[in-house]
């Protein structure tokens, strides 16, 4: 997604940033991981992230249409039960997984 004003400061309007990434997603029935709750459980509806962030989590079985479950949270820092495993990830990758609630 481009724009015309641009925060790199050479005005390109090319430049992509999180934010404006998170605004092109269909918002109507998707919540950011990290606005659940523990017991909370959906389907992975988006991953956001640059291709090495992508394959992390693909590695670790955050792709679409798997389910989710958020088992703990503390202080952002998330415990989830994803295909019978249990995996912790901190509020940075958390914040870029969208799921469907159930």
């Amino acid at each position: 997604m481009t724009t015309g004003r641009c925060r790199c400061r050479n005005g390109c309007g090319n430049c992509r940033h999180p934010d404006e990434e998170m605004s092109a997603i269909d918002m109507g029935s998707s919540i950011p991981l990290t606005s659940t709750r523990p017991g909370d459980s959906g389907r992975i509806v988006r991953v956001l992230g640059k291709s090495n962030v992508n394959r992390f989590l693909t590695d670790l079985g955050f792709v679409n249409g798997e389910r989710i479950s958020v088992v703990n949270k503390t202080s952002g820092n998330m415990i989830l039960d994803i295909k019978g495993s249990r995996i912790a990830i901190d509020r940075m990758l958390a914040s870029r997984i969208f799921l469907s609630p159930e």
